[in-house]
């Protein structure tokens, strides 16, 4: 659960400097498969172990975060790579 908070915290991050997308990815991904270790670990403890709902709570989160960060960085690399691609002409110059 605490890898999901951290993953989607650091997605603001990442519009303003777009290095959260790094990192929010590896967060969200791991979010989620310690959240499935968690809960595979809780049903296999038959009732022994608590916090089923703690574990499904970081796979949402982590799939959630994981899910913005690409989002939001497949359109961060579209607009820079269209801004990139469109030609500068420089700056005009006056004619009198």
């Amino acid at each position: 659960m605490v890898l999901g908070i951290v993953a989607v915290c650091l997605i603001p991050v990442g519009c303003c400097c777009s290095i959260g997308e790094l990192a929010a990815i590896p967060v969200g991904i791991l979010a989620i498969v310690f959240g499935v270790r968690a809960r595979n670990t809780i049903r296999a403890g038959n009732g022994a172990l608590a916090g089923d709902g703690k574990a499904l709570s970081g796979i949402i989160m982590g799939g959630i975060a994981t899910g913005i960060a690409l989002i939001l960085g497949a359109l961060i690399l579209l607009f820079f790579g269209l801004s990139l691609a469109m030609p500068f002409k420089g700056f005009p110059s006056p004619t009198p």
